[in-house]
Order: structure tokens, then C-alpha cells, then sequence
């Protein structure tokens, strides 16, 4: 077996993760998680599925993984704590592949939260990976930078889980004010000032 590399990422610098178990959030509907092999694929499953809320044991192939690429890249995704550890009430997804094939595989895209108000979340939180011969250094950060049109590339080994854990942070790039609290926050900037005015 070729030597496997452990890699474990800081996230001091990233906002806090999503504070409540995301299997039992009731404004989520599913989770895509897209994936590149010539072109981008998309698999999207519902929050309370089986592939959601279990870990496979074994090797992953094509009898054991939630879903797979045209290059033989197989998939297995689940709800996890921070450190990759499977949690059904975790607050993490964790996303394990393997592939043997030629050239950098695992090129996990990007993971997307889907709302029940028909908008969705990026993932933008990634706490740990394991990649192994052939990985693209950096690479890793595309699985968690919103945007699709990138991808991870994790290496190629026989019989090894190559792994991403990732989360979604409580100030996701997407959250936009409304446009009325543009305007309360406003009023109150005025207030202040008039009333700092008035006292001179």
C-alpha cells in the first residue's frame, strides 16, 4: 500500500461552526455535494437519509458507497463531529473517498446546504483532510471556497479512505441582510448622531 499522509487544518481563522445538529435542523432540506471528473456532478441527498446518517465500514467500491464517479471514485457521506468521527447528530459533514486510477482523484467541488426557503449555503469550514500520494498541495481549499468551477485533488491509492470534513460557518458568505435592517440600522446611526448633536 502506498504510504498514507494525515493532514489536520486549523480553523482559527473561520467563523464558528453551525451550532445545532444538521440532521435536525428543520430549515434544511438536503446537502449536494458536487464532484469533478471531466465535468462537474452533482448528488444530492435529503437530511434524514440512510447515506447521510451512516458511516460504511470496509473498503468503499462499487457494492459499498453512496455514490460514484465515471472514473471509479466511490463515495461515502456523513454526518460528523469536527474531527471526521461519524455522529448522527454532528454538526460537520464528512465526505471519504477512494480511487486507485490514474492521475488525482477525489476532486471533491464544493458542498452546498439546501434551505427550505428555496435558497441554499455553501460549506466554507474544512477542519481536517486526509489525502495521500499524488495530492496537489492547496488543493483541499477548493472543496470549501463556493465556488464549483473548482476542485480538490487528493491523490490516488489502493485501499485507502481519503477524507474531507467540513462545516458550515454561523456567518456563510450567503447570508445577506434584508433590506430592512439596512434601514433600522440607519435610523439608529441617526438617532445617535442627533441626539449627539442636540446635547452640544
Amino acid at each position: 500500500m502506498k504510504p498514507l499522509l494525515l493532514i489536520a487544518l486549523s480553523t482559527l481563522a473561520l467563523s464558528p461552526s453551525y451550532a445545532a445538529p444538521l440532521r435536525t435542523d428543520s430549515n434544511i432540506v438536503s446537502f449536494t455535494f458536487f464532484e469533478t471528473t471531466t465535468v462537474v456532478g452533482q448528488y444530492t441527498f435529503n437530511t434524514n437519509s440512510t447515506e447521510l446518517s451512516n458511516q460504511r465500514a470496509g473498503f468503499l467500491g462499487v457494492s459499498n458507497r453512496d455514490f460514484q464517479t465515471g472514473a471509479f471514485e466511490f463515495f461515502d457521506v456523513y454526518y460528523s463531529t469536527a474531527a471526521g468521527l461519524a455522529d448522527i447528530d454532528g454538526e460537520y459533514l464528512t465526505i471519504d473517498c477512494s480511487y486507485d486510477g490514474n492521475g488525482s482523484g477525489c476532486n471533491l467541488a464544493d458542498v452546498r446546504m439546501n434551505l427550505s426557503n428555496s435558497t441554499s449555503r455553501f460549506a466554507d469550514t474544512l477542519t481536517r483532510f486526509v489525502s495521500t500520494t499524488g495530492y496537489v498541495n492547496g488543493s483541499e481549499l477548493n472543496a470549501v471556497d463556493g465556488n464549483t468551477a473548482t476542485a480538490a485533488s487528493l491523490g490516488s491509492a489502493e485501499g485507502v479512505r481519503m477524507s474531507f470534513t467540513v462545516g458550515f460557518s454561523e456567518q456563510n458568505n450567503s447570508a445577506v441582510p434584508e433590506p430592512s435592517t439596512y434601514a433600522l440600522t440607519a435610523m439608529g446611526l441617526l438617532a445617535a448622531y442627533l441626539r449627539r448633536k442636540g446635547s452640544r
